[in-house]
C-alpha cells in the first residue's frame, strides 16, 4: 500500500517529501507539456454534475481500456456489468461527495482521467484512463497524480491513498509505504485445491513487467 500524508504534505510542501528525481520528473514533464502546446496551462477539474462525471468515466474507460488490451490484458472495465455498476455508482455517489472523477488537461485537450473514492478526508484513487505520447517525457500519470495531490491538499484532506498494487509510479509519489495481506480459508477440497493451482498461475502471469513506467490503474 501506498499513501502520501497530506497532513504532513501541508506543512512545508509535498514536493519536499519527495525524492530528487522524482521531482525532476515531474517539473519536466509539466514544462514540456506546456512547451508542445503553447499558451496553455495544465488543469485539474472535478466533474460538476452527473452528465458531467458519465462523460468523464466515459472516457477514462475508452483510455483505460485501449491501454490494456495494446498489450493483451482484458482492463478493468471489460465486462459490461463492471462498466455499468460504476456508472450507477457514480449517479448515485456523486452528490454526496463520496465519488469524484477529475479531467487533467493541457491546451491539446484531456491528458488523463481520475476515479476517486472519497470518505472523511480520505480520497481513494481507484481508476485512472490516460493519453499517453509518443515522447515518453511526458509522463500523464505523474502529472495527473501531482495535480490531484495538490487539489486533495487545497481541500483540507488527510491521505492520498493509491491503494493495492506496487506500481513504480506509486511509489514515486507516495510518503508512506506498507503491505497488504491477503487471507483465505477453505476446506481441504479438490475444486478448491484446483482453483488456488490457477489462482497462483494468474499471479504469475501479472508478475510480468510492464511496458510502460506509469501503469494504467
Amino acid at each position: 500500500l501506498h499513501t502520501v500524508d497530506l497532513v504532513k504534505a501541508a506543512d512545508g510542501g509535498y514536493e519536499r517529501l519527495l525524492s530528487r528525481n522524482t521531482r525532476q520528473q515531474i517539473r519536466r514533464a509539466m514544462r514540456l507539456y506546456e512547451d508542445v502546446f503553447p499558451a496553455s496551462s495544465l488543469s485539474y477539474c472535478v466533474a460538476r454534475d452527473e452528465d458531467q462525471a458519465v462523460a468523464f468515466l466515459s472516457d477514462l474507460q475508452r483510455l483505460h481500456q485501449a491501454y490494456w488490451t495494446a498489450r493483451g490484458k482484458p482492463g478493468a472495465f471489460a465486462n459490461p456489468l463492471f462498466t455499468a455498476f460504476h456508472m450507477r455508482l457514480v449517479r448515485d455517489a456523486l452528490s454526496r461527495r463520496h465519488v469524484e472523477i477529475a479531467r487533467i488537461s493541457s491546451g491539446k485537450g484531456a491528458i488523463g482521467y481520475l476515479y476517486q473514492f472519497r470518505h472523511k478526508g480520505h480520497v481513494y484513487s481507484y481508476q485512472s484512463g490516460f493519453h499517453y505520447e509518443r515522447d515518453n517525457r511526458l509522463k500523464p500519470g505523474l502529472v495527473s497524480h501531482r495535480l490531484a495531490i495538490e487539489h486533495s491538499l487545497s481541500a483540507g484532506d488527510a491521505v492520498y491513498d493509491f491503494l493495492g498494487g506496487d506500481d513504480r509510479y506509486k511509489r514515486s509519489l507516495a510518503t508512506h509505504g506498507g503491505r497488504l495481506f491477503w487471507l483465505t480459508l477453505q476446506k481441504r477440497r479438490l475444486s478448491f485445491s484446483l482453483e488456488r493451482g490457477l489462482r497462483a498461475a494468474k499471479r504469475l502471469l501479472w508478475r510480468q513487467p510492464r511496458q510502460h513506467p506509469e501503469g494504467n490503474g
